[in-house]
């Protein structure tokens, strides 16, 4: 591409996916993206974008690129795809991922959609990550909440922070959750204890 090619796609109003898709590296694709599209979050390794109706992940560094590894992963798209947000496409080099973009919940929607308060959620998430690493036995009523077969959220979600090892402090924030088609997705999740070990430990 010349100079010329370049500027004139960096001056105009439009965010050009496939001019973005075109871009080398996830630093340039990220400014590219900063300048024309309207922010939804960030955190220490990516930033979020909304690109029409969808959520556009960007690496912001090796961290944000192996948590981006995660969220393509084809298994946890195929099992646990009622929970989480529709994986649309994907960068090679997993610099960037486009998923269905949810909306938030405040606490009161959090119960409806998944049945259960979330300070109870809360509890509960604690109590199962305390057993998990050997320093709580259940009782057996939290045991039924959180393994039982009624198929809950928390249940499904409990089955898959277990199946991939992630931390479930991640999943202790109400920001972690949001909602399509009335119905409660994790929207971050690429934060398990490989990825802990490799970049933060």
């Amino acid at each position: 591409m010349s100079f010329k090619e370049f500027y004139i796609k960096e001056n105009e109003s439009e965010f050009d996916f496939e001019y973005f898709k075109s871009l080398s590296h996830f630093s340039k694709q990220l400014l590219y993206a900063k300048g024309k599209l309207k922010k939804l979050g960030a955190g220490s390794s990516r930033i979020v974008f909304e690109y029409e109706d969808k959520a556009l992940k960007i690496a912001k560094n090796n961290k944000g690129v192996d948590q981006n590894k995660i969220e393509t992963d084809n298994y946890i798209h195929q099992s646990h795809k009622n929970i989480v947000c529709k994986l649309l496409e994907e960068d090679k080099e997993c610099n960037w991922l486009l998923v269905q973009k949810a909306d938030k919940i405040n606490n009161s929607r959090f119960e409806k959609l998944a049945n259960i308060k979330f300070e109870t959620f809360y509890d509960l998430l604690t109590k199962f990550d305390k057993q998990k690493n050997g320093k709580l036995k259940l009782s057996n009523e939290d045991s039924e909440m959180l393994y039982g077969e009624e198929d809950t959220f928390l249940q499904q979600l409990v089955n898959l922070i277990s199946n991939f090892d992630f931390i479930v402090n991640d999943f202790k924030k109400l920001t972690s959750f949001g909602e399509i088609n009335n119905r409660i997705v994790v929207v971050d999740f690429g934060f398990t204890e490989s990825v802990y070990k490799e970049h933060y430990k």
